[in-house]
């Protein structure tokens, strides 16, 4: 019980962490698009299917990278002695 409890819950952490990491990579991508196109009105704005793009790139890479190493680090914490 303790053990599948302690995996589920680093599987969690980790999952948790990359999306973290997701967000800010998507803020970071968000302002390096600001810089591109400009606050003044005058040059236009990335179009919603790029930042759609942007968004879904980067919470599923860090998400699935998340997910990927908690599963990697459980197995490797709990392994069993059989």
């Amino acid at each position: 019980m303790l053990r599948a409890l302690g995996k589920s819950s680093l599987l969690l952490l980790c999952t948790a962490v990359g999306l973290a990491a997701g967000s800010a990579s998507y803020l970071l991508a968000g302002l390096v698009l600001l810089m591109i196109y400009g606050d003044d009105g005058q040059s236009g704005h990335p179009g919603k299917s790029l930042m759609y793009i942007l968004m879904i790139g980067s919470f599923g890479i860090f998400g699935f990278g998340g997910v990927f190493v908690g599963l990697k680090l459980s197995s490797r914490m709990f392994k069993s002695n059989e």
